[in-house]
């Protein structure tokens, strides 16, 4: 072989080995380091355990959906619990999780739920949570508040003056098992449980009225759909949310009637009706709409973004 091919050769060599050798070189004295293009880590902080907001977020997406649900309703959860965490965090990049209200499951409780298809489920929810790692919702800019419910009343709930929280059809959760919910009740328990709502003592006490005569005594204000704003009753204005909580309703989708003496109350939905509906993303998910879609759909002018 010739004196010239050699010398090509280890040219050759050069080039491609040198540049190598260098950054190795410098790596071992400090003078470079690789930059990690994952997302920089949050951490909850639990007694004396403190772990990253991945794994964290793993138990609380198993404790709001069940296994039966698509991983893609897995995902969309996984960004709003993520985004309300952020958010509480502030600046910080730690937070203690009693500041946080989000129940969540232990991993000793989901051993015990899931036995033999331990391994197998909760790799669905880490998953989830790891296929989302890092990704927020953002209205402007700024995280948003992640409201979600349970089961809509046909139609999501809307908030004045919030940007994205506008009310869409949810229509597919009147399928759900839970949709409709009955109370029955006599006049007088239904005064006391508006007297109670009211939080006064100065509203007249009823006088042997009906049912029927009591119900010409309210005037109930509409929002958005089915659900309520609020009561007006002998000119005191009580919140739909007060209401729901003297009577133990499960969402401000409430409507009175006179039956047959006595008074019912019909709740369609579970919960305030704002942002997500859970049925609603799974049914989305069931259909092949995929996280970001379903994120879209159920909240208004928002963007999915890392960090």
């Amino acid at each position: 072989m010739s004196k010239r091919l050699y010398r090509n050769l280890f040219f050759l060599l050069a080039v491609i080995l040198l540049p190598a050798a260098i950054t190795y070189l410098m790596n071992e004295e400090g003078a470079v380091s690789e930059r990690s293009s994952a997302p920089e880590e949050y951490y909850i902080v639990s007694g004396q355990e403190k772990m990253p907001i991945e794994e964290y977020l793993t138990g609380t997406v198993a404790y709001y959906m069940p296994v039966t649900y698509e991983d893609e309703a897995y995902k969309a959860m996984a960004v709003l619990l993520r985004t309300y965490v952020r958010m509480r965090m502030g600046e910080e990049r730690e937070i203690n999780e009693d500041q946080l209200s989000l129940p969540r499951y232990q991993m000793e409780e989901l051993q015990a739920m899931f036995g033999e298809d331990f391994s197998y489920t909760y790799s669905r929810y880490q998953t989830a949570v790891q296929q989302t790692r890092g990704e927020v919702l953002r209205c402007d800019g700024e995280l948003i508040e992640p409201y979600f419910h349970q089961v809509s009343a046909g139609m999501t709930n809307s908030l004045k003056g919030c940007l994205y929280l506008s009310s869409v059809d949810s229509s597919w959760d009147i399928q759900a098992e839970s949709f409709l919910s009955l109370l029955t009740m006599s006049a007088e328990e239904f005064y006391a449980g508006l007297l109670k709502a009211s939080g006064s003592e100065n509203v007249l006490l009823m006088e042997e009225a009906s049912a029927e005569e009591f119900m010409d005594q309210l005037v109930v204000e509409g929002r958005e759909g089915e659900y309520k704003q609020a009561v007006v009753w002998n000119e005191i204005r009580i919140p739909a949310s007060k209401v729901q909580d003297a009577f133990g309703l499960k969402s401000p989708a409430f409507s009175f009637e006179a039956y047959e003496g006595r008074i019912r109350i019909l709740t369609k939905g579970i919960g305030h009706g704002l942002g997500l509906s859970l049925y609603g993303a799974e049914h989305m998910a069931s259909e092949g709409k995929s996280y970001r879609e379903i994120l879209a759909y159920y909240y208004s002018n928002i963007t999915v973004s890392g960090e």
